[in-house]
């Protein structure tokens, strides 16, 4: 087990880079005040929710424990909505919107982006970009030319400067 508090601006800046905790949420506890706190919402109707829950509450928790023994046990089998659903026309599209999401979630959240500017634009350009790239080809589907150049158009206007990450 390991302890980890976050007592200053750059401890959660290393932290959040560190990338320690996946975006799932099924093994997590969270304490009901942060969650009250960052007002963290999942996204609905969609596959790939999770992040619009669980980045969110890394901006506000002050300790984290990581566990090494296990508790729970997941067994995902081939007809599992997260197999099925996916593959369903569309599906892969709902990773790249959460993200955005996700990020006017943070864009509202006075003071975030201008602290962790270089943080949030790390997490948004591999989730969104490179993630949904990867779950793109591991999972064999196609992703349409004309929308893998509105996601390239998105991250040169979001963020203008991503060539420069001094991460």
């Amino acid at each position: 087990s390991a302890l980890i508090e976050i007592n200053s601006t750059e401890e959660r800046k290393q932290f959040l880079i560190s990338e320690l905790l996946t975006m799932g949420c099924w093994n997590k506890l969270y304490h009901h005040k942060m969650i009250q706190e960052s007002q963290a919402q999942y996204a609905e109707k969609c596959i790939y929710e999770e992040p619009m829950f669980v980045y969110p509450q890394l901006f506000y928790a002050k300790r984290v424990l990581l566990l090494t023994e296990v508790f729970y046990v997941i067994r995902i089998h081939l007809q599992s909505t997260t197999k099925t659903e996916i593959k369903k026309p569309g599906r892969l599209l709902e990773h790249p919107q959460v993200q955005l999401w996700l990020l006017e979630y943070l864009i509202q959240r006075k003071g975030l982006l201008e602290i962790y500017y270089e943080e949030i634009e790390y997490y948004f350009l591999t989730t969104y970009y490179i993630e949904t790239l990867c779950f793109a080809g591991v999972d064999n589907l196609l992703l349409q030319a004309e929308y893998f150049k509105y996601m390239q158009e998105n991250v040169r206007e979001l963020f203008p400067m991503w060539r420069k990450i001094r991460i």
